[in-house]
């Protein structure tokens, strides 16, 4: 098979390798480019690496009518700041804390519920519902920031 090589377009995500899995999807293995991640306790920077969490696979968008799976080990960072050294799991900037897709997907998804309702975007993206809906929470803002309305003219 001939291979192609696509940009994920995730600047902090550097690719390693790319298979297929027996399922079709592809699969690239990408590592972060960023040194650090923010201490959960203090906020303070946590550079001193200290092993990985398990492996993650997050859902990117689809390409070639194929589903990609960004396959991640995040790396795990050691406090030396606060007393007891916690140790902090590096977040990315390409999805929400413990999410399963992407920020890109979800913008994705997001723009497909335009004339559509939850159930059809899940069949055609081959997602679970509540994954879309969740996304939909997410993406959608249901409050009213009154205050940068100055006028009320028509109801």
């Amino acid at each position: 098979m001939a291979e192609i090589n696509i940009p994920l377009d995730i600047d902090s995500l550097e690719v390693l390798s790319q298979t297929i899995d027996n399922e079709g999807n592809i699969v690239p293995e990408v590592v972060s480019k960023v040194n650090h991640s923010t201490c959960h306790k203090c906020g303070k920077p946590a550079t001193k690496r200290n092993g990985t969490a398990p492996v993650r696979m997050v859902r990117h968008r689809s390409i070639f009518d194929r589903d990609v799976y960004l396959r991640i080990t995040p790396v795990r960072y050691l406090c030396e700041h606060c007393d007891d050294h916690p140790t902090t799991t590096e977040q990315y900037d390409c999805c929400e804390r413990n999410a399963s897709v992407t920020k890109a997907l979800e913008a994705y998804l997001r723009r497909n519920l335009t004339h559509s309702i939850v159930e059809d975007v899940a069949k055609k993206e081959k997602l679970g519902s509540g994954l879309v809906q969740a996304v939909l929470v997410r993406q959608v803002n249901t409050g009213v920031d009154w205050s940068a309305i100055t006028c009320l003219e028509t109801i």
